[in-house]
């Protein structure tokens, strides 16, 4: 008589509502983020090309990892059991298909760095301490890029130890759960004490990028405020709202990208009886929808981002009668 797994997710796996959700969000991303192209390239109007590289650059990679997740993972956690599945249209490998992602998300990572730098070299005082050279910007950008794909690529290259093996440490460890085995691109994760770093990575890397990302922000305000008596008032509220839009639309898309890595560690801690099939399906739709809030606010903020939305696609053009203005009869 087969033994029945302790795990509820191995018991009760995900359903197929996954993949059409996360396609049906991948294709409401590509209709948005087409429209953010659109604007991005035609019409900017006080943007420097350079901005407009970097900002193109986010969106465009943010928008094909996500898309590549939705249409070739959906991974999905089976924590407390230590394993990952994908739940995708191909039936691919969970460890071969995470690498290509965490490739493209470094990518990413990159143009959004660079439009920091952009948005810093643009408000920072020639005199400031804070006026690193180029040279600066380029090597932490390589190091951060290096630490962020190599430090977690290995790791999880190291899971993928050989079926047999994998087979035999689940049957003495977890009697009765031979079955996770039958999931589509399941990985199996045998090393507790790996996965314990994997898990740490993730929450220092994550930590890591928030604190540099607020120190940046911070930096910004800073330099602005620094500035105040030599800008006019106009063009203060003016680089002002530029900095405070840029630091708006990355916190937007850095929320969205960091829940599916702050429910893998979370879920980890969970009892094993608890169904979190709904929670995980959440996360996992707002991982997916990650670049649509973000292309969004940027054509809200822009004013001729917003306009070309209203005019042009909404159809609604802007009253030139005064509200104020009434019309009176003519004298006699």
């Amino acid at each position: 008589m087969n033994k029945t797994c302790e795990y509820f997710l191995i018991e009760n796996p995900h359903t197929s509502t996954v993949i059409p959700l996360s396609i049906f969000i991948t294709i409401l991303s590509t209709i948005v983020n087409l429209v953010g192209f659109y604007v991005i390239l035609f019409k900017s109007t006080k943007e420097t090309k350079l901005y407009l590289f970097t900002l193109f650059g986010n969106q465009l990679s943010l928008w094909i990892a996500q898309g590549f997740w939705a249409i070739f993972m959906n991974t999905m956690p089976l924590f407390p059991f230590p394993a990952f599945y994908s739940t995708n249209v191909f039936n691919f490998s969970t460890h071969a298909t995470i690498h290509i992602w965490v490739l493209l998300l470094g990518v990413f990572a990159v143009f959004l760095g660079c439009q920091l730098i952009v948005r810093h070299k643009m408000i920072v005082r020639a005199s400031s301490f804070f006026n690193f050279d180029n040279w600066v910007y380029i090597c932490a950008l390589i190091l951060g890029w290096c630490l962020l794909n190599g430090s977690l690529l290995t790791v999880w290259t190291l899971f993928n130890n050989p079926y047999a093996e994998k087979f035999l440490e689940i049957q003495k460890s977890f009697p009765g759960c031979q079955k996770v085995f039958d999931l589509p691109g399941v990985l199996v994760i045998t090393d507790a004490n790996l996965l314990y770093v994997w898990l740490g990575l993730m929450a220092l890397i994550g930590i890591a990028v928030d604190g540099a990302y607020a120190v940046s922000s911070f930096l910004m305000l800073f330099e602005l405020f620094k500035q105040t008596s030599k800008m006019s008032k106009n063009a203060f509220a003016h680089m002002k709202k530029v900095v405070v839009d840029t630091i708006v639309q990355i916190l937007i898309k850095s929320l969205f990208i960091s829940t599916w890595a702050f429910w893998i560690v979370i879920s980890y801690f969970v009892d094993k009886n608890v169904d979190t099939r709904a929670a995980s399906t959440i996360i996992n739709s707002l991982f997916v929808a990650a670049p649509i809030p973000g292309t969004i606010s940027m054509m809200v903020q822009n004013a001729s981002y917003r306009k070309f939305i209203t005019e042009t696609i909404l159809r609604r053009k802007r009253s030139e009668v005064n509200p104020y203005q009434s019309t009176l009869p003519g004298r006699l």
